[in-house]
């Protein structure tokens, strides 16, 4: 089996219920439910929560809840890698021979159909690691400045005067969509292994949303895309 595992708590500490607070009239992971099934890749799409709220929407939009997320995985300090080793195991207990798992975050609102399937044949060619969704840092990392002791400094002070083109890219988690084997969900403890790719996602295709500024932000590239 292929499925597609979203973890989606109810509590948020900036946005109150930010997993399913409304976006253009629907709940935020309706859309990433909706691009998960468009893709027509995943046996099973299935939602770990520890909401009943966020059961029944997810439900109403199509997806599968086996379990209630258990209390102790469901604060804020939670990683994803525990929360998709408990889905993974649970199913296993079940009889459920899964392959590969492909975790999506529900606030993923400009996730595309496309990205998946592609992500997904790069996957299949690979024998072990992951594949995830970066967008590239739109200036020279080694460029950021920060306050030391109220002084200004320079992340790398060599690089003030070299052209931004000589520079190497650097590339940040774009927060959409993480690929693995089953196996390498279980044995891991992170996805930055020596085995893991990057798919790469402009800035207008991927967002974070922590703050309502973000979420007003989402939706003017929503509209757009």
């Amino acid at each position: 089996m292929d499925i597609c595992i979203i973890p989606a708590r109810l509590g948020s500490k900036r946005i109150k219920e930010k997993n399913i607070i409304k976006f253009f009239g629907k709940p935020l992971i309706s859309y990433v439910i909706k691009e998960a099934k468009k893709s027509e890749i995943f046996d099973e799409i299935i939602v770990s929560t520890d909401s009943n709220k966020i059961k029944n929407i997810c439900k109403k939009y199509g997806a599968n809840i086996y379990f209630n997320r258990p209390k102790r995985l469901s604060s804020d300090k939670t990683t994803t890698m525990e929360i998709i080793k408990h889905a993974v195991k649970y199913l296993n207990s079940k009889g459920k021979k899964i392959q590969n798992i492909c975790c999506i975050y529900p606030t993923a609102v400009l996730l595309k159909a496309k990205h998946l399937k592609r992500s997904f044949k790069i996957l299949k060619k690979k024998n072990s690691g992951f594949i995830f969704s970066v967008s590239r840092f739109e200036h020279p990392i080694e460029r950021a400045i920060f306050k030391k002791n109220k002084n200004l400094q320079i992340l790398k002070k060599k690089f003030i005067h070299k052209q931004s083109n000589f520079i190497k890219d650097h590339y940040y988690d774009a927060g959409q969509f993480y690929w693995g084997k089953s196996s390498d969900w279980l044995k891991n403890d992170m996805i930055f292994t020596k085995n893991s790719e990057i798919y790469c996602l402009s800035r207008f295709e991927a967002i974070d949303i922590n703050y309502k500024d973000d979420l007003n932000l989402a939706k003017i590239l929503f509209k757009k895309n």
